[in-house]
């Protein structure tokens, strides 16, 4: 006996069902695939020679007739973040333009949909098929990895269909294909720079937060103080302070090439070098020597520091200096103030075999040093003149009593002179002052 195949049957159509079945289906078909056709013309104009705002609205056009869309509008956020602009549409009375105002803590979807005139996406309100809820409207966010650039709105304002899977695919790629468009030759390039730059900054801030010490060691004997004036983009400036066996304290503070990202990853390679080397009992001219090595052979060239290490025995006041480059260290000793070295030489990372600067200094009674990074030679005075060698020696032994006085740190003096003569403001460079004054 022939089992019964218990599989359910297929529905059955007439041929006239079918036929307008299968005519629905190609007439989607075709028209989302003119979407796609406009869709990828958009790169092909731009590299024609197009211009953005005509390749735009010409895309935005077929791609609404190929919808079906009476309704579809690109709106781009402006320079400062505060609105969005309409950029291209079709279904807008000729000629119109609104800034949409764009609200604090608002996304730019949401105050695309609060901002629109209702007629643009109600349209005749006799209509049976009115729906308040504005649900047949589409709004997609335009972004750029991550950044968000506008919003891509879409409706079909004449019955309220909305948009199927297939035709909502087509409209995320198309603000996805404007996003790259937009940030390749479009206006809101210098948006996207400012974003990525932001970014950048705030990480180069937390990163070096977390390598740089938040707190400089406690040297017996002697008063420290450490000044950080940061400019609007991060340097490569660092610093770091260590105390170590047979009573020894090493301060370190130099500069490496590169600012924001970069310069805040070189630090953060940078620290663990020294700090590892200084733990382990490497000499510190052994420690310089090989970074150098390291710069050369790693970086080919491409990676230069500045630094000046102090070695200080606790004990003896004895003062010990490496050096490379033009981190500066001002000096008082023996009531006088002088520049003790402002260039030794090239900094790390440029010359092979380098021989590591070395002084060997005893430090009395009263004596304090100060090291500053090359920073403070780009702050400008209220007079016009930058902080030389000969402006900051002026400064250091105008102040010199008042330090005594007052009871302040040296590096604490020279940061207020800078903020007050500089109207607060650090523009080109980072500058880092260390002050170490001797105490009874």
């Amino acid at each position: 006996m022939q089992e019964q195949d218990n599989a359910p049957a297929a529905p059955v159509r007439s041929k006239k069902t079918t036929k307008i079945f299968l005519s629905r289906e190609n007439e989607n078909l075709r028209r989302n695939a003119l979407s796609w056709e406009a869709l990828g013309a958009i790169a092909s104009r731009l590299s024609n020679g197009q211009s953005f705002d005509t390749v735009l609205n010409e895309a935005i056009r077929e791609c609404a007739q190929s919808l079906d869309a009476t309704l579809l509008c690109v709106l781009f956020v402006n320079e400062t973040g505060t609105s969005l602009e309409i950029q291209a549409s079709v279904g807008f009375t000729p000629g119109f333009t609104q800034d949409i105002p764009i609200a604090e803590n608002e996304s730019f979807v949401d105050a695309a949909r609060r901002g629109l005139p209702d007629w643009m996406l109600r349209g005749d309100d006799e209509l049976a098929s009115y729906d308040p809820s504005l649900e047949h409207a589409v709004f997609i966010p335009v972004t750029y990895r991550e950044i968000p650039l506008g919003v891509l709105c879409a409706a079909r304002m004449s019955d309220y269909r909305r948009f199927n899977q297939e035709e909502m695919r087509v409209l995320l790629s198309i603000a996805n294909q404007i996003a790259l468009s937009a940030f390749l030759e479009g206006p809101v390039r210098a948006v996207i720079e400012k974003e990525r730059v932001e970014r950048d900054l705030q990480f180069a801030h937390a990163l070096k937060g977390k390598v740089l010490p938040r707190k400089f060691p406690e040297l017996p004997g002697f008063s420290t103080s450490l000044r950080c004036l940061r400019s609007l983009q991060p340097r490569g400036d660092f610093y770091d302070g260590l105390i170590l066996p047979q009573n020894r304290a090493v301060l370190v503070v130099g500069e490496s090439s590169g600012y924001g990202f970069q310069g805040a990853l070189n630090v953060a390679n940078l620290i663990p070098v020294i700090r590892g080397g200084l733990a382990r009992g490497t000499k510190p001219e052994d420690i310089l020597s090989n970074l150098n090595t390291s710069l050369i052979e790693n970086g080919s060239r491409s990676q230069m520091v500045n630094i000046c290490l102090a070695d200080i025995d606790l004990t003896t006041r004895k003062l010990v200096l490496y050096k490379a480059g033009n981190t500066a260290v001002y000096l008082k000793n023996q009531r006088k103030i002088e520049c003790y070295h402002s260039v030794s030489g090239a900094p790390l990372g440029v010359i092979s075999n380098y021989a590591i600067h070395k002084e060997e200094i005893q430090l009395g009674e009263d004596s304090y040093f100060l090291i500053v990074t090359d920073g403070i030679s780009k702050c400008v005075a209220g007079d016009g003149q930058y902080f030389s060698r000969d402006k900051i020696l002026s400064i250091l032994r105008e102040t010199d009593g008042i330090r005594n006085e007052a009871d302040c740190n040296i590096a604490d003096i020279m940061a207020s002179r800078i903020l007050e003569q500089s109207t607060g403001t650090i523009v080109e460079d980072d500058v880092v002052l260390l002050g170490v004054e001797t105490r009874q």
